[in-house]
């Protein structure tokens, strides 16, 4: 990372994966005060000698402790089981509350129809522990947490999905929450 140290952007520290991946630091997102940071990690498993990859993604959290980004907690995909391989793009896209209290992490392509309906998993912050609190499935929306964006306060959520079925086909949107 850098800081900004009179004018001049000066070189501090490289954030590493701690779990040596494919596809780290995809997505960034800095809470307000820039003291809690989150890495989306799509990562990748090989599946069962096939030459294709499959994704498992993981949302990775630092914190920034006396000037030193330090790694705090992975954030699991909770839908991941290891015998079934998936390629949802989880933490393709991540995105953090301005207060650094909320995490929402998108897997656009989540579902087993065609085209993928996506999915938003959120997490919070509690004495300093990040806890899974929820999922949000998307019905006739395709495609959603295609892009993220939160609210300082955590208080509102907007992603965007590809398509919708309501009122046209193929036209994105993005939705509130």
């Amino acid at each position: 990372f850098y800081d900004l140290i009179a004018g001049v952007w000066t070189f501090k520290q490289v954030v590493h994966s701690t779990f040596k991946l494919a596809l780290y630091a995809n997505t960034l997102k800095l809470n307000n005060d820039g003291t809690v940071l989150v890495v989306g990690d799509r990562g990748y498993v090989w599946g069962f000698g096939q030459p294709k990859f499959y994704f498992k993604g993981q949302g990775l959290v630092y914190t920034l402790v006396g000037g030193v980004w330090q790694f705090t907690q992975g954030l699991a995909h909770p839908d991941y089981n290891e015998t079934i391989f998936t390629t949802d793009e989880f933490a393709k896209t991540i995105t953090i509350s301005g207060d650094g209290d909320w995490i929402c992490i998108g897997a656009a392509l989540k579902g087993d129809e065609s085209p993928k309906l996506g999915a938003l998993y959120f997490y919070k912050r509690n004495d300093g522990v990040w806890d899974y609190t929820q999922k949000y499935q998307a019905v006739n929306i395709y495609g959603l947490g295609s892009s993220l964006a939160m609210s300082g306060d955590g208080l509102t959520l907007f992603a965007a999905c590809v398509t919708q079925d309501d009122p046209n086909p193929s036209i994105g949107s993005v939705f509130a929450f």
